[in-house]
């Protein structure tokens, strides 16, 4: 049909609004069927992917799953149609102290013992609309490298020996198209001074 992304329509998926969706060889179109079935929206220009569609499927929560040539995409349903994109946001999902996982993702207590100052966090964005073109890039704070790292698609990064004092963790999500921020988020933690460093230690 005259408008779609592709003459080859891979899979269909009727919205809850009424609307089509199509999944064609190039990417994903949407289609108002009380509107002599035009295409009202190119959605993989709208956000930024360009990809196979072999399947559609709409979940529970409100979200629209897409099986492609280059994985697996997912997109707010409501988001489909709205002007005002919110960028996806970026979240530490794991701490590892000393090699250890700690409970529950990011520790409650964010100080740590001085022979606790081995730490990896863990790190993802998976609200990202084609997670293959998520990178991250990441720095510590208070240590005495605080460069940026160079964006990459690792979701993890590890200090050893770091010494006394307080650090702040930040991570941030790159779109690997045009190289530009998406989503930032810090964590900070302190690494406690061991007894004998202590100045009422040393006072004694």
């Amino acid at each position: 049909q005259n408008g779609l992304s592709s003459d080859f329509v891979q899979s269909l998926c009727l919205l809850p609004n009424g609307k089509l969706l199509a999944g064609t060889a190039d990417g994903l179109d949407m289609i108002d069927v009380s509107n002599n079935y035009a295409v009202t929206t190119a959605i993989h220009k709208k956000f930024n992917f360009s990809s196979k569609i072999n399947q559609i499927k709409i979940s529970e929560n409100n979200l629209l799953w897409m099986a492609t040539d280059d994985g697996i995409i997912n997109l707010q349903i409501d988001q489909l149609e709205n002007d005002k994109i919110s960028p996806a946001p970026v979240y530490i999902t794991g701490v590892k102290i000393k090699g250890i996982d700690t409970d529950n993702g990011l520790p409650a207590a964010n100080t740590f013992k001085y022979n606790q100052n081995s730490i990896s966090f863990w790190f993802a964005s998976p609200a990202y609309v084609n997670e293959n073109n998520v990178l991250y890039s990441w720095m510590l704070q208070g240590s005495t490298d605080t460069a940026w790292s160079e964006p990459a698609h690792s979701n993890t990064a590890g200090f050893t020996d770091i010494n006394p004092g307080k650090y702040v963790f930040n991570v941030k999500t790159i779109d690997g198209a045009n190289g530009k921020t998406i989503s930032k988020t810090a964590y900070t933690f302190l690494v406690e001074k061991p007894l004998w460093q202590k100045y009422w230690f040393i006072a004694l």
